[in-house]
């Protein structure tokens, strides 16, 4: 090794045209000879998918090729097998290395592919085995060759497929930052339901076992919480146990076409939002210009242009059957982001909808004398300026229940003395007065900005607890029923307004949700 740290090496270096070669595919020559240059050329050349003389006629012709990506994936196959022993062994016959496992699998080697039990594969009423085939780590076109003899023995032995298996595609994301996988995830839920649902079996569409991505999906994933669960669509829980993105949308095949076509457009998917491609740059209603987004354009290799024109048929053979058979469509709305809808708004809408539905119960509870949730008196009621004390009252017990609707509000955000105060005493802020079963209840602002009911019936005069020190020496706050009821009240009166605004705001941003829709449909 020389000083500077490089292997120096023998030979002439690589001729131009070799040079030219490797940069179109996608490699630097520093360092290289003449030899290793022509080596390297040949192994890449299989694994983009594309023969010497048909590179050669792009460059001739001063284009430059769209190829397959050069990232590494492994593909999961479940369904049944006629003789799994059969199988096994026509695999090692081929010089196929592969092992068995049980259902958890288990260690293996780098080349080693895998078949394992798998109890969520039915069988049916036919005499076959179900399984889970399990590839090495695969890359490129040469890849797809080596699962091509795999699925023909398959054939061969006898294959069976069923609803409950799908075809799993595992891409590598070690060197991904979560940048990327939020954008992967936003451009897969702006594509799922418009067009992956097109390209696979109805009972594939939102399957227990690969549900569809949703609003929530998106709010999570945007709130840093990347892993959302196993059984969705696409996963990222793979990320923990193996390091890569799983797509498990796709119907249980032994289709080396289908496979193959799956495999080829989640790889150019994957490499589009490397290269920068967002869920705002998806076509609407146009899956061909869709794929030519992401590298199925004008100058594709001629395995890439076949497995567009692939997908193109799928996708209408399945779009024509969805018009004829709607019911095979599941009735679920698509994320916001597919009518391009900003993550901002989706997460402010469910924001919206949970505080909403929060103010909703407590009033429903006061009106009807309901215990009010505990737990929301801990920064769950941060909606409501100052009201974290008041509800602390307010969802006490009660020696005496009356109805909430018979409370008369004397004052309402007034500032003034309570006329029995003494004159040298410190002076409250009177907020609100309300009568609760005939006695007056102040409302008053704590040393801490917040709300605390002040009542002066004898239970109140008469009772040595004081539950919050703050509260200044005069006023008793042992809260009489009478306190209770008026902290209900106010909190119920807080609440309806509260509601009434947020429930403007969140017409307001579900019309532009409308808008976007229409928009999107008059571009399509």
């Amino acid at each position: 090794m020389s000083q500077n740290g490089k292997i120096p090496y023998t030979g002439k270096p690589p001729s131009d045209w070799q040079k030219f070669l490797l940069k179109t595919l996608g490699v630097d020559d520093k360092n290289l000879s003449n030899a290793q240059a022509y080596f390297l050329i040949g192994e890449l050349l299989e694994l983009r998918g594309i023969s010497y003389p048909e590179l050669t006629w792009f460059l001739k012709n001063q284009k430059k090729p769209l190829l397959l990506p050069l990232i590494h994936y492994g593909i999961e196959l479940e369904g049944n097998v006629k003789d799994k022993n059969e199988f096994r062994e026509a695999l090692t016959e081929k010089g196929i290395v592969v092992t068995e496992t049980g259902y958890t699998g288990g260690t293996r080697a780098a080349n080693e592919w895998r078949i394992s039990a798998d109890n969520s594969v039915s069988m049916g009423n036919k005499r076959y085995q179900p399984i889970e085939l399990v590839s090495p780590k695969l890359l490129g076109y040469r890849g797809f060759l080596q699962l091509k003899q795999v699925l023909e023995i398959w054939n061969k032995v006898g294959a069976d497929y069923v609803k409950s298996a799908g075809t799993h595609i595992h891409l590598d994301m070690y060197s991904a930052d979560n940048e990327f996988r939020t954008n992967l995830l936003l451009v897969w839920a702006a594509i799922e339901m418009p067009y992956m649902w097109y390209l696979v079996s109805p009972s594939r569409r939102n399957n227990g076992f690969c549900r569809a991505v949703t609003d929530n999906v998106l709010n999570d994933v945007y709130e840093e919480q990347i892993s959302v669960g196993r059984y969705y669509s696409i996963n990222f829980d793979a990320l923990q146990r193996h390091g890569t993105v799983e797509f498990r949308l796709f119907n249980c095949t032994t289709d080396w076409k289908k496979v193959t076509a799956w495999t080829t457009l989640v790889l150019r998917i994957y490499d589009a939002v490397r290269k920068g491609f967002t869920y705002r740059d998806v076509p609407k209603n146009n899956f061909s210009g869709f794929l030519d987004k992401i590298g199925f354009g004008e100058n594709t290799c001629q395995f890439l242009r076949e497995t567009k024109e692939y997908l193109i048929a799928r996708y209408n053979h399945f779009r024509e059957e969805a018009e004829k058979h709607p019911e095979k469509v599941p009735n679920i709305s698509p994320p916001a982001v597919v009518n391009g809808v900003s993550i901002a708004q989706i997460r402010r809408i469910r924001k919206l909808t949970e505080i909403i539905e929060k103010a909703t119960t407590i009033i429903r509870s006061i009106n009807t004398n309901w215990n009010l949730p505990w737990h929301w008196s801990s920064g769950g009621l941060d909606w409501i300026p100052e009201s974290e004390q008041l509800y602390s009252v307010a969802k006490g017990r009660v020696n005496k229940k009356i109805d909430v609707n018979s409370i008369t509000l004397l004052i309402n955000n007034l500032v003034d003395n309570p006329a029995d105060l003494d004159d040298n005493a410190e002076i409250p802020i009177l907020r609100a007065q309300v009568e609760v079963d005939g006695r007056r209840v102040d409302i008053v602002t704590n040393e801490d900005g917040s709300l605390i009911p002040v009542c002066r019936c004898f239970y109140a005069r008469n009772s040595n607890v004081r539950r919050n020190s703050n509260v200044r020496r005069n006023l008793h706050t042992s809260y009489c029923y009478h306190a209770r009821y008026a902290a209900r009240y106010i909190i119920r009166e807080m609440a309806i307004k509260k509601m009434r605004e947020l429930q403007n705001e969140l017409e307001r941003l579900q019309n532009e949700e409308d808008n976007f829709y229409r928009e999107a449909v008059c571009v399509g």
